[in-house]
């Protein structure tokens, strides 16, 4: 649950690994700060995820890189190296040079067919990405636009799998615990139950309609809201928002969300 921001000054740099020197922090989450870096032995850039030992309680960045080991697609930020020295944990990533398709929503109003087409193929690109880790038994149970990156050539990229599931483990949480981000769950995620690779495909969905209709039809006024809305999953055709779209865009959006 990484939210990129501008770059910003850190502390002064450190090595990480014996490698990796820390630079501007640009992206953090409830657990973990991310850096740019530069790899001091092999030359080049890359993001480092920093999740410290006593945030990480349940063991999520181990997971992590568990799921990250299964996967390679070009629709995913891949993960190059990783370490505990005992204080953290260091996941090393692709730097991705480009923004966070949150970041570009909001700086963006709605509409247009050279928008709509571009934050379509984004989303194409991390279904694609989707029908992968799904392939290789992974749930990444948090697509959301804060965890999709957009590189220098437009394409969408998946990043974060720090909610992952791998079939065959026992879950990191609870039976019946919610785990992600309230506005993008797919109802069966956000009532505790049985949560399959739908759920992924739905959020994807879900992030598709917000990008095209200017809003998210989940989010309410506050979590209590947004998760009754969750689990009721009442999403209204997005032709209601967008009449002008192709009517075949509107059906498979509709379809996504569909809770069958």
């Amino acid at each position: 649950m990484i939210d990129q921001h501008p770059t910003q000054p850190t502390v002064p740099s450190q090595v990480v690994l014996g490698r990796y020197r820390l630079g501007p922090l640009i992206g953090r989450g409830a657990t973990a700060r991310v850096y740019r870096a530069r790899d001091v032995s092999g030359g080049g850039e890359v993001a480092v995820k920093v999740v410290p030992a006593e945030l990480d309680s349940e063991g999520r960045a181990a997971a992590e890189v568990r799921a990250a080991a299964r996967l390679s697609h070009p629709g995913l930020v891949r993960l190059l190296d990783w370490g505990d020295d005992g204080e953290a944990v260091h996941l090393v990533w692709e730097l991705i040079e480009g923004p966070s398709l949150a970041r570009t929503l909001a700086a963006q109003r709605p509409g247009g067919p050279e928008r709509d087409a571009a934050v379509t193929e984004v989303i194409a690109d991390v279904l694609d990405a989707l029908e992968h880790v799904h392939s290789r038994g992974v749930i990444h149970r948090d697509v959301k636009p804060a965890n999709i990156l957009v590189d220098d050539q437009g394409r969408g990229r998946l990043s974060d799998l720090g909610v992952a599931r791998l079939s065959g483990e026992a879950g990191l949480t609870a039976t019946g615990a919610v785990v992600g981000t309230l506005a993008y769950m797919a109802p069966e995620q956000a009532t505790g139950g049985l949560v399959s690779g739908a759920a992924d495909v739905y959020a994807a969905s879900l992030t598709l309609y917000e990008a095209l209709a200017g809003a998210n039809p989940i989010a309410g006024g506050s979590p209590a809201e947004t998760l009754r809305r969750a689990g009721a999953a009442a999403v209204p055709p997005l032709e209601v928002a967008r009449p002008d779209l192709p009517p075949a865009l509107c059906a498979a959006v509709d379809a996504g969300l569909a809770r069958s």
